[in-house]
């Protein structure tokens, strides 16, 4: 259940009341799970965010190779450098965007696996996980340490 404790503010700028009085409810937990993580795997976790990148790349790629393929077999040239330029259009964009897709798989299973190796040292070490020296019976004795 939820507790409600007041929590009585200091003189904000934003605020021009004096002393107002926040109301706080906090729900309580069994337990957390805290995952050490070591510098190589913060550094691949964090390099995790232009993987989407990548992916918008792949997936703008090859839809302008799709329609650059659909549109020269169903147009007809009459200027033979307009062609051209949608061949290449169709050729840079199924290259490219295969590379972009390719690199987006790669690094999405990296990911996934460090992810799944840090979650299961929890379950690894679960068993003779040490426990806190805060006991949820000193909280409710001392409510004003949260």
């Amino acid at each position: 259940m939820a507790e409600k404790t007041p929590i009585v503010t200091d003189k904000s700028p934003r605020e021009p009341n004096e002393g107002s009085v926040l109301p706080v409810r906090r729900g309580r937990v069994e337990s957390v799970d805290i995952y050490e993580i070591k510098d190589t795997e913060l550094d691949i976790l964090e390099t995790g965010s232009p993987m989407n990148t990548q992916l918008n790349f792949a997936i703008f790629l090859l839809t302008v190779a799709v329609a650059t393929t659909v549109t020269l077999f169903s147009a007809e040239f009459k200027n033979q450098v307009i062609e051209i330029a949608f061949i290449v259009a169709t050729i840079v964009g199924f290259v490219l965007g295969t590379y972009f897709l390719i690199i987006y798989m790669k690094n999405r299973k990296s990911t996934k696996s460090i992810c799944s190796r840090i979650r299961e040292r929890i379950s690894i070490t679960g068993t003779t996980a040490t426990k806190s020296t805060h006991m949820p019976s000193q909280a409710k004795n001392n409510k004003d340490q949260y």
